[in-house]
């Protein structure tokens, strides 16, 4: 701490205003409506929960064959950055993966927390 003290209030004084900014940035962007990807946002645990089976997946798969050294590089980087992510989390946030998993993601735990409501 070799700055002066009128000088760290300052950065600090600018940093609060870079964060405010920022924070209505956010929140101009954020839609106010329901559009086709409202749905999906709704069910983004399942993707948060359930993405580690698809990578672990993936690395077999890519490790296990010669799939990964065939590969160039490019194809590598657009299948592991691009592709995959995209695939994994609406594969993850569809209506289908929630009907398949909701116990694993939305177990029904009223029994455990209300014992005396459930014979």
């Amino acid at each position: 701490m070799d700055e002066p003290v009128w000088a760290q209030m300052g950065f600090r004084l600018v940093f609060y205003v870079a964060s405010i900014a920022v924070s209505l940035a956010f929140f101009a962007v954020v839609p106010v409506g329901t559009r086709w990807y409202s749905s999906y946002g709704s069910r983004t645990m399942y993707a948060y929960l359930l993405h580690l089976m698809v990578i672990r997946s993936y690395e077999l798969c890519r490790d296990g064959t010669s799939l990964g050294s065939s590969m160039p590089l490019w194809v590598k980087a657009l299948v592991s950055l691009v592709a995959l992510p995209a695939v994994t989390s609406l594969g993850l946030m569809s209506a289908r993966c929630k009907a398949v998993f909701s116990w694993v993601v939305e177990p029904k735990l009223g029994w455990l927390l209300f014992p005396d409501d459930y014979p």
